[in-house]
């Protein structure tokens, strides 16, 4: 293991090395490099002042002897020396190279124009399209509800003598027999007859402990005239206690509809007491 970490490590330190070798060749270059421009740069600043000298020496070389010549000798002389004389070459240097003169305009102040603005173009609205006619909704004639029918007085309790007499006489007119009437002392009997059921609490014909009936008893102690007598009895609810319910109860019987259809019976009377319903016949003599 220590092997292998030396050997690494080893390894990482050969490779810094050679990158800080490599660096310092790449910065030797770099060096040699601006040492020669320079050497180049600094000779051609040289070269034209050593051409001036050469230049001056020239001239101090040809300068005219103090011998005196002759006007003639002399014109032929300068035409001789111009023409051998050597012509001066004059190299311009950068600093002898003569700027233009620019004029100076004043700078040229232009006015802002602001672009108009665009005006936006405007959102084109589409044409509301026609909206179609609702259907007329068809309107139902009017329903006229009948009125329920008023209760009749025969559907009102409790049972009257007047409205039975009424139902039992139309029943005998629909079979062609002729009504009855009623009597007083029928209606006496037939009273007491529904109010002794109440107050001993009884229904029936023949009151308990007693042989044969007390009602029919009563009429021949009134000496009411009659030759054949019949008693008809009904217990109501108290839902259907009128005089319509009493005579239904009575049809529906056949000895009970028997007395009322009987055409020998012309008289008759009813007594109503609590729910308690009678009705006496008599066979007038």
């Amino acid at each position: 293991m220590a092997d292998i970490i030396f050997y690494v490590t080893l390894k990482v330190v050969m490779k810094k090395v050679y990158i800080r070798v490599i660096a310092v060749v790449v910065a030797v270059v770099v060096l040699a490099a601006g040492i020669s421009t320079a050497i180049i740069l600094r000779q051609s600043d040289q070269s034209p002042s050593q051409n001036d000298q050469q230049e001056k020496q020239s001239e101090v070389t040809t300068e005219p002897s103090s011998t005196p010549i002759d006007q003639d000798e002399s014109d032929d002389l300068d035409s001789d020396k111009e023409s051998t004389k050597p012509k001066k070459v004059v190299k311009k240097t950068s600093k002898d190279k003569v700027k233009p003169k620019v004029k100076y305009s004043p700078p040229i102040v232009r006015p802002k124009i602001t672009p108009p603005k665009p005006n936006p173009p405007k959102p084109h609205k589409p044409s509301p399209k026609p909206r179609p006619k609702p259907k007329p909704i068809p309107v139902p004639d009017p329903i006229t509800i009948p009125k329920p029918p008023s209760p009749s007085k025969y559907d009102v309790g409790p049972p009257v003598a007047g409205e039975m007499l009424e139902l039992v006489n139309a029943e005998r007119k629909k079979r062609g027999i002729r009504p009855m009437s009623l009597h007083s002392k029928l209606q006496y009997t037939a009273q007491w007859k529904a109010k002794d059921m109440v107050r001993y609490k009884y229904f029936a014909h023949v009151k308990p402990g007693e042989s044969e009936p007390n009602g029919l008893k009563l009429i021949r102690k009134k000496k009411v005239k009659c030759g054949w007598i019949a008693e008809n009895l009904a217990s109501t609810t108290l839902q259907y206690h009128t005089s319509r319910q009493a005579i239904k109860l009575w049809m529906k019987s056949p000895s009970h509809r028997g007395s009322i259809l009987d055409s020998k019976y012309t008289r008759t009377g009813f007594g109503v007491y609590g729910n308690k319903v009678v009705q006496h016949f008599c066979e007038p003599r």
